[in-house]
């Protein structure tokens, strides 16, 4: 069975499908990319040494013991990525996102979902009263990359980088067992900074995508449009000082 056929719409409608037609028996035909098994897991610095430099970094000043659960979210929030990075429509990403929600949900409410790392990962988050909507906002991160609209300013920029990012550093601090109002803005803030610049990093990789992640006053106070960085990455226009200050200006803002 395939998710390119009868695809639920909502999460609640995704579980009751998933239900309904068996899917436990044979989780991993629905899914686009394959998940690591908890055997890997179990090597996280190896694991995270291969797909992310900044988390392998992160991970390292965390006890030994501990380091299997980050790389667990990890896993999680990079397979919630990769549901709307291949090339699908946009209504497929729509509907696998849908999907992995509901599974993610019934996971964290105490139902097995069939899949072993969703079950860990969510149940280690549920065992420590972490929100599910930590979950539930990267969900909703990702489904707005699938119908995207450029940000109009800073604020509207930072909600995404909360919900991309942000809520993934309160979930690995409450993981933790910190829940300090001060630590747990000062690990969302972490989050959103880093967000930032892998934007700033990926800017021509995002705009082969159809985004543009940057604010559009931001450019604007630059002279800059959104036509304008098309220009520059297909080299029609050289990169300019308008260019580099408004990536100077959102670099002081992660670095804050």
């Amino acid at each position: 069975m395939s998710l390119e056929h009868g695809l639920p719409t909502s999460e609640t409608s995704a579980r009751a499908a998933s239900s309904r037609r068996g899917l436990r028996t044979r989780p991993t035909a629905l899914l686009p990319v394959e998940l690591p098994a908890l055997d890997e897991l179990a090597r996280p610095n190896e694991y995270l040494a291969r797909h992310s430099r900044s988390f392998r970094f992160a991970a390292s000043i965390i006890p030994r013991r501990q380091r299997g659960r980050v790389a667990r979210v990890y896993a999680w929030c990079r397979y919630t990525d990769n549901l709307v990075d291949g090339e699908v429509s946009s209504e497929l990403a729509a509907g696998r996102l849908d999907l992995w929600l509901a599974r993610s949900w019934d996971a964290y409410d105490g139902r097995d979902c069939g899949i072993d790392l969703v079950n860990r990962v969510m149940g280690e988050m549920a065992e420590r009263d972490i929100p599910f909507a930590y979950a539930r906002d990267l969900v909703r991160a990702m489904r707005s990359d699938l119908d995207f609209a450029p940000y109009a300013d800073l604020d509207a920029l930072r909600v995404y980088t909360y919900r991309a990012a942000g809520v993934v550093g309160r979930w690995l601090t409450e993981l933790h067992g910190v829940r300090d109002g001060w630590m747990l803005d000062r690990a969302t803030a972490l989050g959103q900074a880093m967000q930032l610049t892998n934007i700033l990093r990926d800017v021509g990789e995002d705009l082969a995508r159809g985004r543009v992640y940057l604010p559009l006053v931001e450019l604007r106070r630059r002279g800059l449009a959104v036509g304008d960085i098309e220009a520059m990455q297909r080299g029609c226009r050289p990169i300019d000082a308008g260019y580099r200050a408004v990536v100077e200006h959102l670099m002081s803002i992660a670095d804050v």
